[in-house]
């Protein structure tokens, strides 16, 4: 996810091109694959048990890996094999801009000092962005300084890049007073405190959400593609619930609910602005505040 944030503040800083980045994106875009691919093909485990694995992380956030292990189809030993086998899309990013003669390592390093400074990011915020890991990536990424709302939005994003897209991209989160939305698909959880989760989506997000959550072909913002919508929150949000009660915090899913054309207005409100495949795509989470939806 790092090589196409930095890849974007190359280009919008003007030091490489849109057509060199896409000619670099296009070489390492065959690269990375996701584990229980290269496991089955490895012969590691069986196609029955990648699904299965796929399915239990539905109900789990946890890593392939790992889930992998618990059920004894893979050994740590092998999780290492394989992820040794992804590779770090960050490195691979860079060196295949020196490679192509694009920038110098020095021109990279150089600005990616900038990229930091422009950011805020602490040192350890770019280890974990540079790391290749999504989840640390994502530690910063979704990061809003309210500890809810950053597992709440980091639960969403790891999320849409398992059952979405791999390629999603988080471009950031911010602290807002009001957001509108052409549809906005959303669920309350009361309890120990209250909080929502919604999605904000044009025509095509929908149909793209949908119809990757769902496995299906929906074309419009309609009944079916919203009941898809809803009920990839609801799974986040059980995930939610579930990790909060871990904790002793007790919270309740109200029904998940839509809206055309939405004003969402909270005090305590943060958007984490996504990018899937070159579709905007707006999270929200809304914690211990008043929720109006207009």
């Amino acid at each position: 996810m790092f090589s196409k944030i930095y890849g974007k503040f190359l280009v919008d800083s003007k030091y490489i091109t849109e057509e060199q980045l896409a000619s670099v994106n296009e070489k390492v875009s065959s690269v990375r694959v996701k584990l229980g691919l290269i496991a089955v093909a490895e012969d590691m485990m069986t196609e029955a048990q990648a699904n299965n694995v796929n399915r239990i992380q539905a109900m789990q956030d946890k890593r392939f890996g790992d889930i992998a292990v618990e059920k004894g189809y893979l050994t740590e030993e092998q999780v290492g094999q394989l992820l040794a086998k992804q590779g770090n899309s960050y490195m691979q990013f860079i060196q295949t801009l020196v490679d192509m003669g694009i920038m110098t390592l020095e021109d990279v390093n150089n600005h990616l000092n900038e990229f930091k400074e422009k950011k805020g990011y602490t040192d350890l915020d770019m280890d974990l962005l540079k790391s290749g890991d999504v989840n640390n990536e994502i530690l910063v990424l979704a990061n809003s300084g309210n500890d809810y709302v950053s597992r709440h939005l980091g639960l969403a994003a790891r999320n849409v890049i398992r059952f979405i897209s791999s390629d999603a991209v988080i471009t950031g989160v911010k602290k807002v007073d009001s957001i509108e939305a052409e549809h906005f698909g959303y669920q309350t959880m009361e309890g120990n405190f209250k909080a929502m989760l919604g999605f904000g989506f044009d025509d095509s997000a929908i149909a793209l959400v949908a119809n990757r959550f769902a496995d299906e072909n929906y074309t419009a913002a309609d009944e079916d593609s919203y009941d898809a919508v809803c009920e990839f929150t609801n799974c986040i949000n059980g995930l939610f619930a579930s990790e909060l009660s871990e904790n002793d915090v007790d919270i309740d899913m109200l029904p998940p609910m839509y809206k055309d054309g939405a004003k969402v207005t909270a005090d305590n409100m943060y958007v984490m602005e996504m990018c899937i495949e070159g579709i905007k795509v707006n999270a929200v989470s809304v914690v211990d505040s008043e929720i109006s939806i207009a």
